[in-house]
């Protein structure tokens, strides 16, 4: 019963942050979700998992390898109606924005 419960309720609004952080940044990792948020995203992260809607994926060329980096999944997409992340609203300004912010977020 838990586990459907987690399945069919709507997104936490904990939840729906740490997955525009992931969908607009990703890869990305739990350390930098965690600065961007503020706080820790751990069970968000458990969440988004258990739905699908994230996985987690290679680091980046520069990235910390020893950390775990997130990306978001084609159900992802499908579930929100769209072929590619950069089809968000406003993506190439916030994609631009971590580009300025790559001096590492101590990964």
């Amino acid at each position: 019963k838990l586990l459907k419960s987690q399945l069919t309720e709507q997104l936490s609004q904990a939840a729906l942050e740490t997955l525009a952080c992931i969908a607009y940044r990703e890869p990305i990792s739990k350390i930098a979700i965690d600065e961007l948020r503020g706080v820790n995203s751990i069970f968000s992260l458990r969440n988004l998992s258990i739905r699908g809607l994230i996985d987690k994926t290679q680091p980046p060329k520069n990235g910390n390898q020893k950390l775990t980096y997130y990306k978001t999944t084609l159900d992802f997409l499908k579930k929100i109606g769209i072929e590619k992340v950069g089809d968000l609203p406003h993506y190439d300004e916030l994609s631009k924005a971590q580009q300025n912010d790559e001096q590492p977020l101590n990964d």
